[in-house]
């Protein structure tokens, strides 16, 4: 037939599986039949349309065979795709991705069960024995624990007002005494420890077990507290005779201010007495340098407890009336004329007076 070339190529078959994924390789389907003329503008119309019908007749004529399959390669590449999961389709930047999320999933969930282990766990502290009891049990445990459920105010609500649930008992079981302007739990505790003190000075049963330094104390406890009336019996001669070692009174009459030294008197009441005249004075840590002891040297007090008792008080104050008359009482005592001593000891609370202004 003129203008149509037919170059047959006998295909090269093979017969197998339709199940294995090597069935879908394009290379086991014969592709190398080609048809010649396709396309070719020397042909006239009627040779191309002769050559496209010779082309599509090929894989039916080879379908028809037994055993024998005839894919083209583009039904093998969709074939073998399809067979292919979602793993083997994705990229390794994919399957990086993958493994990062579900790692950080692991995490997540792991964070999350240790937390809800912790919010429900329970934190029990006991106070144990020497016999490895669960609670603690001693006359010192018993006592502190009463100590503190008696503190406690179980009416108030804490949230509320949480210092009269915590403190509520103990204020009303220490009212205020008398005398005092302020109290609380250091002040029953240094009153506690006063009474202990006052029964170990107050044991004579113990007097063979005792060192030197209880022998002394006791010595000074018992002169203080006079259960023989020795200072009623003197009278006012041992201050008499005070002030005569220090070159006397001004009160009382023996004063004589030429022979009286100033020097003399300020050791004797330091030294000897331990009383602050004009100064007072201690040893204790040095600021700077803690391990050292320094000797401290500070103003003397005021006669009375602190500078507000003088400031911005009249001579009608009951506090200063008081003390007016008590000075006027000791130099009396001491020999004192009561006229001169109550002109003199105005004018020493008057001086005390204006010293409270540049005292701090």
């Amino acid at each position: 037939m003129n203008g149509i070339q037919l170059k047959p190529i006998m295909p090269r078959y093979k017969k197998t599986d339709f199940y294995d994924e090597e069935a879908s390789d394009v290379s086991n389907f014969p592709t190398d039949i080609t048809i010649t003329g396709i396309g070719n503008p020397n042909l006239s119309a009627s040779g191309q349309q002769l050559a496209t019908e010779t082309q599509e007749q090929i894989p039916q004529k080879f379908s028809n065979s037994p055993g024998v399959s005839f894919l083209s390669p583009v039904n093998a590449t969709h074939k073998r795709l399809a067979k292919r999961g979602f793993w083997d389709r994705s990229s390794p930047f994919e399957k990086l991705l993958l493994i990062v999320i579900a790692f950080l999933s692991c995490v997540i969930i792991i964070l999350i069960s240790v937390l809800t282990a912790q919010s429900n766990t329970t934190f029990q502290v006991h106070v144990s024995t020497q016999n490895k009891s669960q609670y603690c049990l001693t006359p010192s445990c018993i006592t502190v624990a009463s100590a503190i459920i008696n503190a406690i105010d179980l009416k108030a609500d804490p949230c509320d007002d949480f210092y009269q649930y915590a403190c509520g008992g103990w204020v009303r079981d220490n009212p205020l005494p008398d005398g005092k302007s302020i109290w609380g739990t250091f002040g029953k505790l240094w009153q506690e420890n006063q009474l202990v003190m006052k029964n170990v000075l107050e044991d004579t049963k113990s007097n063979s077990q005792t060192n030197n330094a209880e022998t002394k104390a006791r010595i000074y406890y018992h002169s203080c507290v006079d259960k023989n009336e020795t200072m009623e019996k003197l009278g006012p001669k041992p201050m008499q005779d005070f002030l005569k070692q220090i070159n006397g009174w001004n009160i009382s009459g023996d004063f004589n201010a030429k022979d009286w030294d100033f020097q003399k008197s300020l050791e004797i009441l330091h030294n000897e007495y331990n009383r602050g005249g004009l100064f007072s004075w201690a040893v204790g840590a040095d600021e700077k340098n803690s391990t050292q002891n320094i000797i401290q040297i500070d103003q003397s007090g005021l006669g009375l407890p602190s500078r507000d008792y003088y400031i911005n008080k009249t001579t009608n104050d009951e506090v200063l009336k008081a003390y007016l008359n008590f000075m006027i009482r000791v130099g009396v005592l001491l020999g004192g004329e009561e006229n001169s001593t109550r002109d003199q000891m105005k004018n020493v609370l008057e001086f005390e007076k204006r010293l409270a202004q540049v005292y701090n």
